[in-house]
């Protein structure tokens, strides 16, 4: 393994890149460190210091063909059930709401509840992302509101404003597998939003084929196409007999 160090400086005219070196973290032995130096303009240098300790997380399952490594997949179920103490922000009115949901580094996109007037909303909505648990997801969640206001009083000519009036997010990392966990995620000072969260295993076969080869099904694929195209060759070039799947 293989760490490289970059050096920037950073100024009111852009970033300016000083210096890299690179460090063979297998050279360093465990519970001892491991000192290098970054060379700087001037005759300057900048001390850096590795230290190679043992890591008393618990292990985790991993996939591998020792090249590429991939992690078994946690499937997260969010219900969004209502918002507490709602209260409308400026001076708008016939204000509706929803939520965006989302989980940095989940398969799944941004999602969005359906909108709501007004009252403390009732979502009952339920969301699905994939992540890799170990990886410490969070869950985060906007409030959103959408009025109307009341922009020239001579033509009553109105118009619909957005806002975020409430964020929060909550760490997946110690959800546990199978238990559904009710929880009340502030957004502000006052208002709040009651969730249920479930984590399950994601049960199937894999869409990733770790492997250094193409699969069966495409070199069958090929060969057919060698075929195929050898007696187009030998048809468009009238040649005496059919070239060799090799030569094609």
């Amino acid at each position: 393994n293989v760490l490289e160090l970059s050096l920037y400086a950073v100024n009111v005219k852009g970033t300016k890149h000083l210096s890299t070196v690179a460090v063979d973290i297998g050279k360093i032995e465990l519970g001892h460190d491991l000192k290098t130096t970054i060379n700087l303009k001037d005759d300057e240098q900048l001390e850096v210091e590795f230290y190679l300790e043992k890591c008393n997380d618990p292990p985790n399952e991993i996939l591998t063909n020792r090249v590429l490594v991939a992690q078994p997949c946690t499937c997260v179920d969010a219900k969004v059930k209502k918002v507490n103490n709602l209260k409308m922000i400026g001076t708008g009115f016939n204000a509706e709401y929803n939520m965006t949901v989302k989980v940095d580094g989940a398969y799944e996109e941004e999602q969005i509840t359906s909108l709501k007037p007004l009252s403390n909303p009732v979502w009952n909505e339920n969301f699905r992302f994939h992540i890799g648990k170990n990886l410490d997801p969070k869950l985060k969640i906007d409030l959103i509101q959408t009025s109307t206001d009341l922009q020239d009083y001579l033509h009553v000519k109105m118009m619909k404003e957005t806002s975020i009036v409430g964020s929060g997010s909550e760490s997946l990392y110690k959800l546990p597998i199978g238990q559904k966990v009710e929880v009340a995620l502030p957004l502000s000072k006052e208002q709040s939003v009651d969730l249920q969260l479930q984590a399950k295993k994601c049960h199937g076969d894999i869409d990733v084929r770790l492997s250094f080869d193409i699969p069966d099904p495409e070199k069958d694929f090929l060969a057919k196409r060698k075929r195929i195209v050898a007696q187009a060759l030998k048809q468009a070039l009238d040649l005496k007999k059919t070239p060799n799947d090799s030569h094609v």
